[in-house]
């Protein structure tokens, strides 16, 4: 709604003048997202909010930090509007640990032993027996060798190995006399 008034100066001169209302400065707060995952807050605000940013990674994502106008790996992240923005919340796969042994060393092997490997991807494991030895099962129940497992979180197996019982028969040969 406009002002207007007059104002009058000590040597007789007259000014109009008339008010308007300015509407506030308004900026976009625009979020990209790398990877996987959400982020809640973006949009347009007024200049001098404080805004906060907050990134929700998918399953098997984790959520690494932030990049383009502002670089932070807070979470969730506050900003305060002075300007446009363009900012990234960047996600990434989670990474698992796989530890593989033998129920006794003396017995086989496994390859690979232990590793890093991005979430849902897929290992495929082999238990060697030694001399004398046969693969017999893994602990997780499965027969299979070699297994394929796909990594969903962090994986402790162990391959179990038992004797292999020799069996022979010795026949011994005597030759028939007649008496």
């Amino acid at each position: 709604m406009p002002y207007s008034g007059m104002v009058s100066t000590p040597c007789a001169s007259k000014y109009a003048f008339e008010l308007q209302e300015v509407a506030p400065t308004t900026y976009t707060v625009t979020v990209n997202v790398n990877g996987n995952g959400t982020v809640a807050g973006a949009g347009t605000y007024e200049e001098g909010e404080t805004i906060t940013l907050t990134p929700t990674p998918a399953e098997h994502y984790e959520f690494t930090g932030w990049t383009g106008d502002v670089e932070s790996t807070d979470n969730p992240l506050t900003v305060i509007v002075d300007g446009n923005k363009n900012i990234t919340a960047n996600f990434a796969k989670k990474q698992y640990t796989l530890a593989v042994s033998v129920n006794d060393g003396t017995k086989g092997s496994v390859n690979p032993t232990s590793g890093a490997y991005a979430a849902e991807s897929e290992v495929q494991i082999t238990a060697e027996a030694n001399p004398g030895f046969e693969f017999t099962s893994w602990s997780n129940g499965s027969k299979a060798n070699p297994l394929t497992i796909t990594m969903e979180g962090n994986t402790e197996l162990t391959a179990n190995f038992r004797a292999v019982l020799a069996s022979s028969i010795t026949l011994n040969a005597h030759p028939v006399r007649d008496y």
